[in-house]
């Protein structure tokens, strides 16, 4: 992928033209920043299984500013209510 930049700036502008949001992030505290801006404080959230979130622990950061936040994946669940 010699041209990833050029592949993510054309992602995310087709994202932009079908009516979307694309934001980049480098770090995973960036994709945390962004999600909690995105969400707010006092929401209760259901997530669907997504690596991503898991590796940049959005699930717990998401907590930690004031959110109810549960997961639909059956092995994630059992992990969060243990």
């Amino acid at each position: 992928m010699n041209d990833l930049e050029n592949y993510v700036q054309m992602t995310m502008e087709a994202v932009k033209r079908s009516g979307g949001n694309a934001y980049f992030a480098r770090e995973p505290q960036e994709v945390r920043e962004i999600a909690a801006k995105i969400v707010g404080k006092g929401k209760r959230i259901i997530m669907a299984k997504s690596m991503v979130a898991y590796e940049v622990g959005l699930r717990k950061f998401l907590q930690e500013v004031g959110n109810e936040v549960w997961e639909t994946d059956l092995g994630e669940l059992i992990i969060q209510a243990s």
